[in-house]
């Protein structure tokens, strides 16, 4: 595994996403969540495999517990981050967003059971006015560090827009974002080239698109009837590399300037290890790059955002 080094930590340049340890997550997993044994199954292949860094939250169901209790049998230092969120009703009022951050670390940190994180992130929710949002939250890192709760801090965006906003922001010292092959708004707008000038950890989501990548496109409904058609020419093009989608959709973010370590997930131990394949896979060729980069300049909204779905 390579490492970067950040503000005195090694990230590892693949991350442990920890979503489908605690709830039901993604389009291709109709299995759900795995259970208690499957789960420390795959925190233990990852540790084992040195992806020391773990990404969670408060909201992704009882992962941090899951996490909290794994850890304890184990000596292996993991750098963990966690992310908060600023409700609508506290805009306005900069103590309550500010004690609703810290009381929302906290319970993190008892779930975790650590007295403080490497990490915490504003999950950002993109229905929020993003200017107040922003003055909001240099005000909670700030505090957040001051209380020793978490040694840094930052911003997971929703939507890739958001990120110019936080680019240059100095208190900003890490940022989450989505892309992907369909998803290449940061990369058009210069973001993520602006986020690697301000020197950001910069931690790249959404990989496989939640999974859509890996689904028959003849079993599609709904407004992702639209990915039907360029993810069949996704497979063709992963035919003429001579690699698997997964590993044209891995690499093609993987050896973007910029980004500083892929999150992915995983609901089986299996999968750490195809994980860890992908990441000593083949790169793509120069002409599949800029094929990719033509072919899919200006997706569709409703197939590139999630939440958006209605399949």
């Amino acid at each position: 595994m390579d490492y970067l080094e950040y503000f005195g930590y090694s990230i590892p340049r693949l991350s442990l996403g920890t979503v489908a340890l605690g709830l039901d997550y993604g389009i291709a997993n109709p299995a759900g969540r795995p259970g208690k044994e499957e789960a420390f199954a795959v925190l233990a292949t990852a540790l084992d495999a040195g992806i020391s860094c773990w990404d969670t939250a408060r909201t992704y169901g009882d992962a941090e517990e899951l996490i909290g209790e794994f850890l304890q049998s184990r000596t292996a230092p993991v750098t963990l981050v966690t992310k908060f969120k600023i409700g609508s009703e506290s805009l306005d009022d900069s103590k309550v967003a500010i004690d609703a951050a810290v009381c929302s670390v906290r319970a993190s940190l008892k779930a975790l059971r650590v007295p403080s994180v490497p990490l915490a992130l504003l999950h950002m929710e993109r229905h929020l006015p993003i200017v107040r949002v922003r003055k909001l939250l240099l005000l909670i890192l700030n505090e957040l560090k001051q209380m020793g709760l978490i040694m840094r801090g930052g911003i997971s965006v929703d939507h890739p827009d958001e990120a110019v906003y936080f680019a240059d922001e100095p208190v900003i010292d890490a940022m989450q974002v989505p892309i992907n092959i369909f998803d290449q708004r940061l990369i058009q707008s210069g973001a993520l080239a602006q986020m690697e000038r301000a020197g950001k950890l910069v931690f790249a989501r959404s990989v496989f698109l939640q999974g859509l990548f890996f689904v028959n496109p003849d079993h599609l409904a709904g407004n992702l009837q639209q990915a039907a058609e360029p993810l069949r020419q996704l497979g063709e093009i992963a035919r003429g590399e001579s690699v698997s989608v997964a590993q044209l959709a891995f690499s093609f973010v993987r050896d973007l300037p910029g980004i500083s370590s892929i999150i992915f997930g995983a609901e089986r131990s299996s999968q750490v290890n195809d994980t860890m394949g992908l990441y000593a896979g083949k790169a793509i060729s120069d002409e599949g790059r800029d094929r990719l980069r033509t072919l899919y300049a200006a997706m569709p909204e409703e197939v590139i955002t999630p939440a958006m779905w209605t399949n």
